[in-house]
């Protein structure tokens, strides 16, 4: 059976200096609640309800979150809204590291001379953290965004998401997007490569610290249209040699009217540049026919 070592030492009323074999802490409070720093654990506040068996204990500033594996060896996350301490959390917290860092100065700047420095230091450390905790709770509403990224609205919260098997779609859409010739094919894929992109967007942070997402849609954003561009060339060069084997004029119309036709129907996703693009090709290919 393995030796565990573990020692509370009171140093005033609420307070005690807790020394385990890895770890050292302060903790300031009473069975109704309190405040706790250890060096291995952090900073957590807790409450109770004596009687009741309800009791509640928060890690201050807390940003994991939950996560579950997939049915392959890859992590998965959950997509949800990140848990943020409540503001009142941190009010309390300053508060006792105020009245804790009192506390360890005043028993240690008398007995310096008999091991008081430690409690000095604690004061230090409590002065540093009431200070922290305090600018928190200033500016509290700018930390709770900052902490708490909006989720992109086409990813639901409670999807679960696969990092690497996103991008590993993101690249095969990337290569699909770039050389498809077929429009329905395209715009199915590039919308496919934006919500994996926004899955990914929705739990970067903590859970993934690959090139940032938001960086990565906006360039996928930005180069939408010159990749609808590159499309439409490459649809055009090929509705052309098929229409070139056709032996009438009327089938080769027909298959330019099938070009413009199946494009139509994603001009809302097309800038007025590229719209006016297909018009032109239709019109000067139906010219020419007419000839």
């Amino acid at each position: 059976m393995g030796m565990r070592f573990r020692k509370s030492v009171k140093i005033a009323p609420g307070v005690k200096l807790n020394i385990g074999e890895k770890s050292v802490g302060v903790s300031v409070g009473s069975k109704y609640g309190g405040f706790s720093v250890n060096s291995q654990t952090g900073t957590r506040v807790r409450a109770s309800l004596p009687g009741t068996g309800l009791s509640y204990s928060s890690k201050v500033g807390d940003s994991s979150g939950r996560n579950a594996s997939g049915s392959s060896a890859e992590k998965g996350y959950i997509v949800e809204k990140k848990k943020v301490s409540s503001k009142g959390s941190y009010k309390f917290s300053y508060i006792l590291a105020l009245i804790a860092g009192i506390i360890c100065l005043i028993i240690g700047i008398p007995t310096l001379a008999f091991g008081g420095i430690f409690f000095i230091l604690f004061g230090i450390l409590f002065f540093y953290l009431f200070n922290k905790w305090k600018k928190v709770y200033s500016n509290y509403d700018t930390f709770a965004k900052e902490q708490q990224p909006e989720i992109p609205s086409a990813v639901e919260e409670g999807t679960m998401v696969y990092p690497e098997q996103n991008l590993r779609i993101i690249q095969d859409c990337v290569n699909i997007v770039n050389n498809t010739k077929n429009p329905d094919t395209f715009f199915e894929r590039y919308e496919l490569m934006e919500k994996k992109i926004d899955e990914l967007v929705a739990i970067q942070g903590p859970k993934y610290t690959g090139q940032s997402p938001a960086k990565l849609k906006a360039q996928v954003v930005s180069k939408k249209q010159a990749a609808i561009h590159d499309m439409i060339d490459r649809y055009y060069t090929d509705v052309s040699v098929k229409a070139s084997v056709l032996k009438t004029i009327k089938g080769r119309r027909n298959r330019f009217h099938s070009f413009i036709s199946t494009l139509e129907e994603y001009y809302d996703q097309m800038d007025d540049a590229n719209i006016k693009y297909v018009g032109d090709l239709y019109d000067t290919v139906i010219s020419d026919l007419n000839e």
